[in-house]
């Protein structure tokens, strides 16, 4: 289990590891909610490096592969090692993915550290990690939304906003029908947003429910459009 200190630790390994500064490193997942006091430890540590893609892999997994670390591909725009017997997952932003983290919500989100290269350490912003874990809607991940709400206040306005600006984002990005028609947010957020609202809706504010509730029909909806203009 990684505490806090544990968590620095294997960051600055990190850093050390690929020789460089790696300019933004944000934590996201169990880890966050670790950084904030809010549980003690966590199994994993999980990570977006800011970077263009063709400089992580090139920099980031292909260090790992010379090193004979055996990065793995877990997700989309997400790999997987072990460093230091510390399981590692080390992401770049992707938009189409779940755990994308935007430059908005990394600029957003609490500075924790700089490292020994100057690579800057932040920890996702409490409401971006609701936002994610919502739109995950694993049973750990809704567990994780629980541990937050009970003990801290977020500010729910702020989530239902950056959820409209992600899909806005994810329109204008993938603007022609087979990308966006192929997309991970597309297939999924519909699905996982009502799955979250059901299993939280004790915990979600009634008229923040609401507002939800229609941006998942609207994600639908926009599903729909998009597979008539396909065929």
């Amino acid at each position: 289990m990684l505490t806090k200190s544990d968590i620095h630790n294997t960051l600055q390994k990190l850093e050390e590891t690929i020789g460089q500064k790696l300019n933004t490193v944000v934590l996201i997942g169990g880890c966050v909610l670790v950084v904030n006091d809010l549980v003690p430890a966590t199994k994993d540590l999980d990570t977006v490096v800011t970077c263009e893609e063709t400089t992580f892999y090139r920099k980031i997994i292909g260090k790992f592969r010379t090193l004979n670390l055996n990065p793995r591909p877990v997700a989309t725009g997400v790999w997987e090692i072990v460093l230091d017997n510390v399981l590692l997952h080390i992401g770049y932003p992707v938009l189409s993915s779940l755990s994308y983290t935007s430059p908005r919500q990394v600029q957003n989100s609490p500075k924790l550290w700089t490292l020994r290269y100057g690579t800057e350490v932040r920890s996702l912003k409490l409401e971006y990690l609701v936002l994610h874990k919502i739109m995950v809607a694993r049973e750990k991940d809704l567990e994780h939304v629980r541990i937050v709400l009970e003990k801290t206040k977020i500010n729910w306005k702020e989530i239902v906003s950056e959820l409209k600006s992600h899909i806005r984002e994810l329109v204008e990005k993938y603007n022609h029908r087979s990308e966006l028609l192929g997309t991970e947010f597309m297939r999924y957020a519909t699905r996982n947003l009502r799955r979250s609202l059901r299993e939280l809706r004790n915990q979600i504010p009634e008229n923040i429910h609401d507002e939800l509730q229609e941006i998942a029909k609207e994600i639908e909806e926009l599903k729909k459009r998009i597979r008539y203009r396909a065929t």
